[in-house]
């Protein structure tokens, strides 16, 4: 399997640690080359960032061929290749990934980020039903999230920050609905999953920006209480908290993070 893997080494100080970016549907690793892995470069960390399957510049597959279980595949393929003691960094559909991981496999640390559990994603669908009559309908009805999430409307609103600059937002915009994703992950695997405590005990930090208008707090607590922690709320931040114009308060919150871990 042919992954995509953008990675910063340490240009300062070498703290000897990894970290494995992964991003959320419809996304790629650019979303995380565009401000963090240079961020946590710079900060003595070994930076990667994964396209899963079908995503980036990854291999490409049919999508029928392609759900759940194959992205978390390609999750533990690449920590084979950089190692076992590989922090984990999840955003959204990524942030579900790394709960799943890290569910049977111990890591240093991880932090979810704009992510709830399947139980919650049953609200958010209830809720695109009610922002969206029309266009949530024709997804449930025809099986294809696609039809929903390409609409520049949807992505901007539900992802982006309404700060950034219209020339960003339209190319983040394009970026993002240039990507699909299975009907049947988005519609039937996510909401059906079930997710337990880790087995090992498990350093987690899960983040969520104030202005995510597609997570809300309490379905973002659902995840925090698995893990017995308190949710750190983010305030200005939107869904997509790594491309906001704020994007640094989410970097500094994780880095400090990290560092009062002692994983630095």
């Amino acid at each position: 399997m042919q992954l995509e893997l953008i990675s910063r080494s340490p240009t300062n100080h070498e703290n000897g640690n990894s970290i494995l970016f992964v991003h959320g549907a419809y996304h790629a690793a650019w979303c995380w080359e565009e401000h963090f892995l240079d961020y946590f470069s710079n900060s003595g960390y070994f930076a990667y960032a994964l396209s899963l399957r079908g995503h980036g510049n990854s291999e490409s597959f049919a999508l029928q061929k392609v759900g759940f279980n194959e992205y978390l595949e390609d999750i533990k393929q690449t920590i084979q290749k950089l190692g076992q003691q590989t922090i984990l960094v999840g955003h959204s559909l990524g942030g579900m990934l790394v709960q799943k991981y890290i569910e049977t496999n111990a890591v240093p640390a991880a932090v979810i980020m704009s992510a709830t559990t399947p139980q919650g994603l049953n609200a958010v669908g209830k809720r695109l039903l009610s922002l969206y009559p029309i266009k949530t309908m024709q997804m449930l009805l025809t099986g294809n999230p696609n039809t929903f999430w390409h609409s520049s409307q949807v992505i901007q609103n539900m992802f982006l920050s309404p700060e950034i600059t219209e020339d960003k937002k339209n190319h983040y915009t394009k970026r993002i609905v240039s990507q699909s994703e299975p009907g049947h992950l988005m519609l039937k695997e996510l909401p059906s999953l079930k997710f337990n405590r880790p087995i090992k005990p498990q350093r987690i930090l899960v983040l969520k920006g104030k202005k995510d208008a597609l997570i809300q707090d309490r379905e973002c607590n659902m995840l925090a209480d698995i893990h017995q922690v308190r949710p750190v709320f983010l305030d200005q931040l939107p869904h997509d908290l790594m491309l906001g114009e704020n994007w640094k308060l989410a970097a500094d919150t994780t880095l400090n993070w990290l560092q009062a871990e002692g994983l630095h």
